[in-house]
């Protein structure tokens, strides 16, 4: 009995070691990264989840896009993997966070906060699959502590996975997105008026399903320099509202300097009381109405309900881009980040 008392009194201290030493080295690995990257501040990196689980608490952190437009704060974040499986961490995150965007600051609140990651056991770490879900997310302006949300959703989820070498595979979407109550009262408002009135209180979904082509695997080299993206594979980006609904496929090329090149479809449904209604709503001049719909009929087809549908190609070319025949100026440039 005492051989064995010693026997495990050996392998908890062996065990302790590992997981100092491992938490350490996650520390400093994460200190250094932070440390080469002007856009994020952490104010402290703390071990934590000792002795089951190897896990880092980050406190104060904050991350600024490059331009400054946009800013997101949080008080801490904690990741934490299990100690049978280190290279599957979990992310926690914890009330009191914030988003600025422009010159409005909003407080992001939440139900839950949850993502994680599956690195592949090699030197090389590279990434399976990611995750990120926010249950019952709202945005309210900090300069309104008692006011209404000005967005809020069901949920909002991502998913990356590695679908191939150098391709992964990225699935999102929102449920039950609310919009603003003054903008969504300007809707309904507009849509009493059209033909076919009846649009509900929020957007049902939103959603994107999209493979992107990379000129490398995302693994610790990707921290030094990003890879590339070469090609846009768009299997679905999608939104319903009611009975509108929005769609897009296609495919993209990428060249060196992220220039796309290629087809997108878009197709819609309803598309005469939605052109109606961007016209109430100044989005487009009301005296271009006519026109505007003269000329969309062409790209008008009968969809299997036999209601009227919108097929319109998205070019991208030279650099360009066109929505049928009318062009739309400089295409943006695709850079993977």
């Amino acid at each position: 009995m005492g051989r064995l008392i010693w026997i495990l009194l050996g392998l908890a201290l062996c065990w302790d070691g590992v997981w100092f030493a491992a938490t350490g080295a996650a520390r400093s690995a994460v200190q250094a990264e932070i440390d080469t990257t002007p856009q994020v501040t952490v104010a402290e990196i703390t071990r934590t989840g000792f002795p089951l689980s190897f896990g880092l608490r980050a406190r104060d952190i904050t991350v600024t896009s490059r331009g400054g437009a946009v800013e997101w704060a949080a008080p801490q974040i904690v990741l934490r993997a299990p100690g049978i499986a280190p290279h599957q961490p979990r992310l926690k995150g914890y009330p009191g966070q914030t988003l600025r965007l422009g010159e409005q600051t909003y407080r992001l609140d939440f139900a839950a906060m949850t993502g994680g990651a599956d690195v592949a056991l090699s030197a090389a770490m590279t990434l399976q699959a990611a995750d990120l879900r926010l249950d019952a997310p709202q945005l309210v302006p900090q300069d309104m502590p008692g006011g209404p949300a000005a967005v809020s959703a069901d949920a909002v989820a991502l998913e990356v996975t590695q679908a191939a070498p150098g391709m992964v595979e990225i699935k999102g979407g929102i449920d039950a997105l609310a919009l603003p109550e003054t903008l969504a009262a300007e809707l309904r408002a507009r849509a009493e008026s059209l033909p076919a009135p009846g649009l509900p209180e929020v957007i049902e979904r939103i959603g994107l399903r999209l493979r992107a082509t990379l000129d490398a695997p995302l693994d610790r080299a990707a921290l030094d320099a990003a890879p590339k993206l070469t090609a846009l594979d768009i299997d679905e980006i999608g939104l319903r509202w009611g009975a509108l609904a929005l769609a897009a496929q296609g495919r993209l090329d990428i060249d060196a300097q992220g220039r796309p090149e290629g087809r997108v479809t878009l197709r819609t449904t309803r598309w005469r009381e939605m052109l109606s209604m961007a016209a109430d709503l100044g989005v487009i001049d009301p005296q271009m109405e006519p026109s505007l719909a003269s000329m969309l009929q062409s790209f008008a087809v009968q969809d299997a309900a036999g209601g009227d549908s919108l097929d319109l190609p998205l070019i991208f070319q030279n650099g360009l881009m066109s929505l049928g025949p009318l062009p739309l100026g400089p295409a943006p440039r695709l850079l993977a980040r």
